[in-house]
């Protein structure tokens, strides 16, 4: 009977073992060149080369990336910013787009709305909106991700000058992919 009980304890600890070893409800380690931020619950994934930046003050974007400048003669360099905005409980993704829309049609010079549409990431609806502006330094394009969850608004908003936009296009919506909720 004894023999018997350790027997079965041996095989107890030998199961909890293998399963504590192999990982049963351990996290995956971080995947290399990620960003997470775990107090907004989101990670995304930048080129690589690019530095990147997190907001100090609450208006600051929670991340930045900035490309690296391709010449002497570069205004301004590309980037990718992420905000998250906490919303009222009143308020969806719908009402949120077309509030972002109205206060950047109304803050931005020269705004410029070029193109629209949805999709999808992270299995999450999105909203996107492709737009242009001008800054002191000279003009820019813009396509911004509107994701909705748990009242909170994340946006994924990547910038180029006109001229490059398209060159840089697929990197951007290649970043946006990249965003998963954790």
């Amino acid at each position: 009977m004894l023999k018997k009980f350790f027997l079965t304890l041996f095989l107890l600890i030998f199961v909890f073992s293998w399963f504590g070893i192999n990982g049963c409800g351990k996290k995956s380690p971080p995947e290399p060149g990620r960003f997470y931020n775990k107090t907004k619950g989101f990670s995304i994934k930048f080129p690589k080369g690019w530095e990147v930046y997190e907001g100090q003050m609450e208006e600051d974007p929670v991340v930045e990336a900035v490309s690296p400048w391709e010449s002497d003669s570069d205004m301004l360099s590309e980037f990718i910013a992420i905000y998250v905005d906490e919303l009222p409980n009143w308020m969806d993704l719908d009402d949120y787009y077309s509030e972002l829309s109205i206060n950047s049609e109304n803050e931005l010079a020269h705004y410029q709305e070029e193109g629209s549409g949805t999709s999808t990431i992270d299995n999450t609806y999105v909203k996107w909106l492709i737009f242009s502006y001008t800054v002191a330094e000279g003009a820019m394009q813009n396509i911004s991700y509107l994701l909705f969850k748990d009242h909170q608004a994340y946006i994924i908003t990547c910038n180029s000058e006109p001229d490059k936009f398209y060159m840089y296009k697929s990197k951007f919506e290649e970043v946006a992919q990249s965003f998963k909720f954790e």
